[in-house]
């Protein structure tokens, strides 16, 4: 059950994150990040 609310907390902040950035260029990995930092995984690894 866990796995399910977690997937859906990624697939609806991914949803808001591409619909409010769409027309902003280079937001893509601010939004990456958020994403990545909400499921836990290090996003120490974006450039």
């Amino acid at each position: 059950m866990d796995l399910v609310v977690d997937l859906n907390e990624v697939i609806m902040t991914a949803t808001l994150a591409s619909v409010g950035t769409a027309g902003v260029p280079g937001v893509g990995l601010v939004m990456l990040a958020m994403v990545l930092n909400q499921v836990g995984l290090p996003v120490e690894g974006l450039r």
